[in-house]
């Protein structure tokens, strides 16, 4: 069995690295100096290999005019707090809840990487290229499923970074990186897909402006912060054929 402090990224590397099967995360499973800490675990069974199970998805830096899109470190906790605290953010993203918290922010930059490690999803922070503060996050999702040719994009903007378009060149850039080859960098997808609220007209346009078109929709499917619901707009695109 393995297990380690939650954030204890290259311990978290190296049990990957030799094959273990990571578990869920548990409360104050460690005790350091009095002090009890959640714990990342795992296992290894004698059957197998050593070798990883899963591929280990990194948020590689994409650069663009507007933005820099690198991974998400805990410096930009309170960022992430103030955008997901925002009360239009929080009408969208219902799952949020209200009174988002600076402790509810530092677990989601650490859960970024329990899902990277496990092929699951890979998250970028969209950083200013100057100052380098959080401008918002963006992220493929759903890539450790029956098919992990086709992914879903989610992103939301740090409300002091909205209307600048940062968020539409954040989306260009990974649409771009997730349809590159694996053997180029890329994350060699076939196909990305993506979802939003009829009503979040700067969602939608962030998608259309980097090339997603719609293909259905679901009524009355999205619960929103306020209680109500509406309707959920389905996008996707497909990469170019190769030559």
């Amino acid at each position: 069995h393995w297990r380690s402090q939650v954030g204890n990224v290259p311990s978290r590397r190296v049990a990957w690295a030799c094959g273990f099967t990571f578990g869920s995360t548990v409360p104050r499973l460690l005790l350091e100096r009095g002090v009890a800490l959640d714990a990342w675990t795992g296992w290894l069974l004698p059957s197998d290999d050593g070798t990883p199970r899963t591929r280990w998805l990194e948020p590689v830096m994409l650069r663009g005019e507007r933005v820099v899109l690198r991974p998400l470190v805990e410096s930009d906790a309170s960022r992430v707090q103030e955008a997901c605290a925002d009360e239009r953010t929080g009408r969208w993203l219902a799952a949020l809840g209200p009174g988002y918290s600076l402790e509810q922010a530092r677990e989601y930059i650490a859960s970024r990487v329990v899902q990277q490690s496990v092929g699951a999803t890979v998250t970028w922070a969209v950083a200013d290229p100057d100052s380098d503060d959080l401008l918002g996050n963006i992220s493929v999702m759903d890539l450790a499923g029956l098919d992990p040719t086709s992914g879903e994009i989610g992103y939301w903007t740090h409300p002091a970074a909205r209307g600048r378009g940062a968020m539409t060149e954040a989306c260009r850039l990974v649409v771009t990186h997730a349809f590159a080859s694996v053997t180029s960098g890329g994350l060699g997808l076939r196909r990305l897909q993506l979802a939003a609220a009829a009503g979040n007209t700067a969602s939608l346009h962030v998608a259309r402006h980097a090339g997603f078109a719609e293909y259905g929709r679901a009524r009355a499917a999205e619960p929103l912060g306020d209680g109500t619901f509406d309707d959920v707009v389905w996008l996707d695109q497909l990469a170019a054929p190769s030559a």
